[in-house]
């Protein structure tokens, strides 16, 4: 038997889109996707490797009108020298690799050094005990991952949520609207407006709050 294991390769751009500057995140594949998705005020999609830029930056154009990339944050979550953390700007240490990596580069929030996924992770460790009790739900396993499509994901078979790595750079209220979200659909499976109406009792002004995740905005 012969196993084809294949690797795709991803590759932040900045592209003019409507004479903006927009992040985009381009996983090379083996076609063209149709779907593209905005999330943490990034655009991404799948494109083949013989696909110009010049006809990725058409498509877009066509599908983000300039009045819906101008509420994108244009201010990096993190640069080389700084990282935003719950809405705020630190500096950081790189243990790891020369560019910047959640696993390795470590913010001290006044307990010490911690990783910025580790920073992440405690948090919504002890957020999400709290919101269970309140909602009256049993216990969930976490994990969090690089995620740029979505916020997070319940996975209601296994009572595990996952949760997008770059939450870590937004307010903590905006982070609560996501675990609040995901614990909802232990209760409402689907996004019916019964499942919305049951968000907004535990987080108010949540779409407020979801648009600000969307385009960016940390606080």
């Amino acid at each position: 038997m012969i196993v084809v294991i294949m690797f795709y390769m991803k590759k932040t751009l900045h592209l003019n889109l409507h004479n903006l500057n927009i992040p985009v995140e381009v996983t090379y594949g083996t076609r063209n996707r149709r779907t593209f998705y905005l999330c943490y005020g990034i655009i991404s999609t799948t494109i083949s490797e013989n696909s110009s830029l010049s006809s990725l930056r058409e498509r877009l154009e066509k599908i983000f009108p300039y009045e819906k990339l101008a509420k994108i944050n244009l201010t990096p979550l993190y640069t080389d020298s700084y990282v935003y953390i719950f809405g705020s700007v630190y500096h950081f240490i790189n243990r790891g690799k020369s560019s910047f990596d959640y696993e390795h580069c470590y913010v001290n929030l006044g307990n010490g050094f911690l990783s910025i996924k580790e920073i992440l992770y405690s948090y919504i460790v002890n957020r999400l005990e709290e919101l269970e009790k309140i909602m009256g739900l049993s216990h969930h396993q976490i994990k969090i991952r690089n995620m740029v499509t979505c916020l997070g994901v319940n996975h209601l078979k296994s009572h595990e949520i996952t949760f997008g790595i770059k939450l870590v750079h937004f307010s903590k209220e905006l982070i609560d609207s996501v675990i609040i979200h995901e614990l909802c659909h232990d209760k409402v499976a689907n996004h019916s407006q019964k499942f919305y109406n049951l968000v907004e009792q535990y987080c108010q002004n949540y779409k407020e709050k979801t648009q600000k995740l969307i385009y960016g905005k940390v606080n």
